[in-house]
């Protein structure tokens, strides 16, 4: 085939592909890929796209396995006609490492988001939306992995970015305060994870409102740290308003709404 019937063969394969029908557009994206190899060769653009199109209808199909070998392909590919740090070749390493989340690959998929991070702090900026996501998948590795104290930092690291970019009361913005507490939790620094909880629970109450589910969560991990240090009266204010948020948004009946009542009946034993 010459260079404009496989151009309108990927067109072809594109619809199919925005049609939801992945298996037959992966097979169109295949012929076409075969195809601008032999005219246009292998790590030519428009064969590099086309290979990342056959990846993306795999990985939609869930074949991941197959998806994960042809984005490697493709981003080896990228590396060499494009560099190392192109956008598009970052962007190929980072569905590469999101294939190995989800074939348990953790350590694998950890490294390449780092690298791929690395890259982007370089081409698009360590505060550019796209950098921030990834830093986001890479705390997210390294707190499975069990690097509690180098995810906290690289949560922090996106909070501040995202308080740069979108502001501090932003819903992305405050999920990443959020995880940062959680971190400080883990790591034993109650008082800490404490005042980070609280502090994006009044955030949340005023972006979210005072009774979404979110919020309350937050507040409900405020009230834990709160009892675990003893401040009694103020975790007895905090599971006060939680039955009241609970009651009113799950009903009196609601296994939230008990369990705080179970909690403020064992905070008031303990303040005793």
């Amino acid at each position: 085939m010459n260079r404009y019937t496989l151009n309108s063969l990927y067109w072809i394969a594109s619809c199919d592909e925005e049609l939801g029908e992945y298996l037959k557009a992966r097979e169109e994206y295949e012929e076409c890929y075969l195809g601008r190899c032999e005219v246009l060769g292998t790590n030519q653009m428009n064969s590099l796209d086309t290979l990342f199109y056959m990846a993306e209808c795999d990985r939609k199909s869930g074949d991941l396995q197959k998806a994960r070998d042809e984005y490697e392909k493709c981003y080896l590919g990228q590396c060499e006609t494009l560099g190392e740090t192109d956008r598009e070749t970052l962007t190929t390493l980072s569905w590469l490492a999101n294939c190995d989340i989800k074939l348990g690959d953790l350590q694998k998929a950890r490294d390449e988001h780092e690298e791929c991070y690395l890259g982007q702090c370089e081409t698009l900026g360590e505060t550019d939306r796209e950098t921030l996501t990834v830093l986001w998948w890479l705390a997210d590795s390294d707190r499975k992995l069990g690097d509690i104290q180098k995810a906290r930092d690289e949560y922090e690291k996106c909070y501040l970015g995202y308080c740069e970019t979108l502001g501090e009361k932003h819903e992305d913005t405050l999920k990443f305060l959020f995880w940062v507490a959680e971190c400080d939790k883990d790591l034993g620094e109650l008082r800490k994870a404490r005042d980070e909880y609280e502090k994006c629970y009044q955030g949340r109450c005023e972006t979210l409102g005072d009774d979404q589910q979110g919020t309350l969560s937050t507040l409900w991990w405020t009230a834990d740290c709160d009892e675990k240090l003893g401040d009694y009266e103020k975790a007895l204010e905090e599971y006060a308003k939680l039955y009241v948020g609970y009651a009113q948004t799950s009903g009196e009946d609601s296994d939230n709404a008990k369990s705080i009542k179970n909690c403020i009946e064992r905070v008031t034993d303990l303040a005793k």
